[in-house]
């Protein structure tokens, strides 16, 4: 076999960045966005030592290869087309290590789309339960419809 050739060069070049913690990180962003936390969590389960880790974060932080902010708004608008609500959204970004004032700031852009979706899931949660045929209070029905926006994470009063 040639040396010279495509095959051992690409063997080579993909050994090294895939073994690299640029590499590596070029590689878990290729997939997806991640949050800064979740980059690092990653890139610890890589087994990469922390400094390699934070001087790869930096680098990317600067190139803006990772940014929170951008991680949010993509997330947000992810969330909203499986109806969920702001509560439910936030405590998804808590657990992908966003900051609270970040990921406060992108749910509040998105504040006139979740009344319309918790609008709209409340009226469809109404009729399914009088199509089921149940006989409910008022109370009752405002009460299991409460409880699922509360589920969706939407807040109480959103319930029209």
């Amino acid at each position: 076999m040639d040396p010279g050739g495509s095959f051992f060069w690409g063997f080579w070049y993909s050994f090294f960045v895939e073994n690299s913690a640029i590499g590596c990180g070029f590689g878990i962003l290729k997939r997806r966005d991640h949050s800064v936390a979740e980059f690092r969590e990653k890139m610890r389960k890589k087994g990469f030592e922390k400094v390699e880790i934070e001087e790869v974060v930096a680098d990317f932080l600067k190139r803006r290869f990772l940014d929170d902010a951008r991680f949010c708004d993509v997330f947000v608008r992810d969330q909203i087309l499986k109806k969920n609500g702001p509560r439910k959204i936030l405590a998804k970004l808590r657990e992908r290590g966003v900051d609270e004032e970040v990921a406060r700031g992108a749910v509040f852009l998105h504040e006139e789309e979740f009344s319309t979706i918790a609008e709209k899931l409340a009226k469809k949660k109404r009729e399914e339960i009088l199509r089921r045929g149940k006989k409910l209070s008022k109370f009752e029905m405002e009460g299991q419809i409460r409880v699922f926006l509360a589920r969706r994470g939407f807040e109480f009063d959103a319930e029209n």
